[in-house]
């Protein structure tokens, strides 16, 4: 499964389906995250995640089945839908 063509921004690596974020400042990667997390555990699949004052990176892998799976695409278009809630841009 690629990401290609979908959301370009999105990188297919190894470690699973990645992308770094900038945001217009502080409050918008709270949110962001806050919902990120959220959705993370109302769907028992949680990204690996890292965030400063206006950037995050997020990478959705299942680690269950060392795999990028459908679940990680799911995840993905879900984060893709914050980050339009949130106004991140990928850097």
């Amino acid at each position: 499964m690629s990401m290609d063509g979908v959301w370009p921004d999105w990188q297919v690596r190894a470690d699973g389906l990645h992308i770094a974020l900038c945001f217009g400042h502080f409050d918008a990667v709270q949110g962001f995250i806050t919902e990120l997390m959220a959705w993370a555990q109302r769907n028992d699949h949680h990204p690996e995640v890292s965030f400063g004052y206006a950037q995050a990176t997020v990478t959705w892998f299942s680690h269950d089945v060392e795999a990028i799976t459908e679940r990680d695409h799911r995840a993905a278009r879900a984060t893709q839908q914050l980050m339009t809630t949130w106004g991140a841009t990928a850097i």
